[in-house]
């Protein structure tokens, strides 16, 4: 039987001193380790311990990005001389929409009825990663910007 020797007193002839079964210590370590396990993971599912960070992405939602020259009135002018004329948004806030973007939005469609698509850029909060104690070993992606339809219209010309 493999042991290891434990003195509790300076003195090693004393009558408490013992050899102690590796077998025992390994059984104490293993009980330990489940033990800790145990309590990470309920306090993960309490919410206490989280182990997940977010990585957040500054990315380019627009798939072909093409730029506003202008907007007049329900008119817009591409940089590759198309007109679309728009049905369904105020002059202001499609006119906001398209500044946000950096005067530069997707036009999907090339029948009569095309829509129109601008990046918002965006936030990411916090919450989904507000544990009081955070291990980060998991990175969530998270993407910064978004794709918003903004208009629906149809081309009328060129320039």
């Amino acid at each position: 039987m493999v042991g290891v020797s434990v003195c509790l007193h300076g003195n090693s002839r004393h009558p408490l001193n013992r050899t102690v079964p590796l077998q025992l210590i390994m059984k104490s370590i293993a009980w330990t380790v489940a033990t800790a396990l145990l309590v990470l993971i309920v306090a993960s599912l309490v919410g206490v311990v989280g182990f997940h960070y977010p990585n957040v992405i500054e990315n380019e939602p627009l798939n072909d990005p093409i730029k506003v020259l202008r907007v007049e009135g329900n008119h817009l002018h591409l940089a590759d001389s198309r007109i679309i004329e728009i049905q369904n948004a105020s002059d202001e806030a499609l006119t906001k929409a398209i500044a946000e973007s950096d005067f530069l939005v997707d036009v999907e469609g090339s029948g009569s009825l095309v829509t129109v698509h601008a990046r918002q850029d965006g936030w990411v909060c916090g919450t989904p990663w507000a544990q009081p104690i955070r291990i980060p070993l998991f990175a969530d992606t998270v993407y910064r910007n978004r794709r918003d339809l903004i208009a629906i219209g149809e081309f009328v010309g060129s320039n």
